[in-house]
């Protein structure tokens, strides 16, 4: 007789770890223990060598869920699945570092938490550590990321992107002298609205998102902008200062573009100036697709347009001739980029999931399974 996995469950809610309890029972595993703590998760998970840990976030007590897996995963090598409620995207940042399994989004189906555990075991038969699939979204960062004063690295990132492509390497040089490294913490202002920008910048890694505050107050999302994105020197040209606010939404380090220093580059290099408006020209193009899309009166469409509309600008993938794509956003900030709320979002994204559409298996990341089947959703 095969020997039943062995489980153990790291959930605040009475209710909710009832729930899995019996529907881990009745999928015939072994719930070996439970708890509501981070404390007690670390004491007693090691002893047991459970072959899985269901771990929720938020939990009683002093140490959350990322905090207690993190110890966990020091003392013994076990997959982890994080149950959790929306987040917002820095927890979800700092819940990757632990290198988790996956993670299962509040309210989730009982299939759902039988697929996350499967996949979790088949996974850690395979290699006994975490195997992301996929590229994940810091180490594409890392080929932008430079080091303080390092000139030569500044000037690799500067000739890596379309914009700077026709402006000699030599006045490139100086400009990488001319532009510094700043970095910000999530949820900082890089440049406020109705402030006059004297500089502009370029993202290295993290997120940003350009607002425009509505006559409600609200603040409404213009673009999002992620690594090697060009969008925060449209600052630097007149008339577009002051119009809106740069944000991180998580820590975040950008190329600080000096106005004087580009001026230079631009009397330099005329083609520049051409290049950036018509940039400027593209992304606004966009920006009026994004803008269209939320006038839908279905959500659906409103997310399904905001996705196809933003992956040449968050994805990887998606070209001319190809079937998929990622956009790195979490389901959270569609929601608020469509107007809608999350619990929204995440039922409209699943059931595209279920259709074999998206893939929404790694956190932060929406990925495009059938691209051609997304797109014809737009032209009913």
């Amino acid at each position: 007789m095969e020997q039943k996995r062995k489980i153990y469950i790291v959930e605040d809610d009475p209710l909710i770890c009832l729930d899995v309890r019996q529907a881990l029972t009745d999928f015939g595993y072994e719930v070996v223990g439970a708890t509501d703590t981070g404390e007690d998760a670390i004491q007693n998970i090691p002893p047991l060598k459970p072959d899985f840990v269901l771990m929720d976030i938020s939990l009683k007590g002093k140490i959350d869920g990322i905090e207690a897996a993190s110890h966990i995963g020091k003392q013994l090598e076990v997959p982890i699945v994080f149950l959790t409620g929306l987040t917002d995207e820095a927890t979800l940042q700092r819940a990757k570092l632990t290198l988790p399994y996956g993670y299962l989004i509040k309210p989730f189906d009982p299939s759902e938490l039988r697929s996350a555990i499967e996949l979790g075991l088949y996974r850690h038969s395979k290699d006994g550590t975490a195997a992301p699939s996929e590229t994940a979204p810091e180490e594409i960062e890392q080929q932008f990321e430079v080091g303080e004063g390092e000139v030569d690295k500044k000037l690799e990132v500067l000739l890596q992107l379309d914009l700077f492509k026709d402006v000699p390497r030599g006045d490139l040089e100086t400009f990488a002298q001319a532009a510094s490294l700043r970095s910000f913490d999530g949820g900082e202002f890089i440049l406020a609205e109705e402030e006059e920008a004297k500089a502009g910048f370029i993202v290295l890694s993290g997120k940003v998102a350009i607002t425009k505050s509505a006559v409600t107050g609200k603040e409404l999302i213009v673009s999002l902008l992620g690594s090697g994105d060009t969008f925060g020197l449209f600052y630097l040209l007149k008339g577009f200062s002051g119009c809106c606010s740069a944000r991180t939404q998580v820590a975040s380090r950008v190329l600080w573009v000096p106005e004087n220093a580009f001026t230079l580059l631009e009397n330099r290099a005329p083609n520049l100036a051409r290049a950036l408006t018509e940039s400027l020209a593209r992304r606004l193009g966009r920006s009026y697709e994004l803008a269209s899309s939320l006038a839908h009166s279905r959500v659906e469409d409103r997310i399904v347009t905001a996705i196809l509309t933003l992956l040449p600008e968050l994805g990887r993938g998606g070209d001319k001739g190809s079937n998929n794509g990622r956009i790195f956003m979490t389901r959270k900030e569609l929601a608020d980029l469509t107007g809608t709320t999350p619990e929204t979002a995440i039922r409209i994204t699943k059931n595209l999931e279920r259709e074999g559409i998206l893939d929404l298996s790694r956190p932060g990341i929406i990925k495009i399974v059938d691209l051609a089947s997304l797109q014809q959703m737009t032209q009913h």
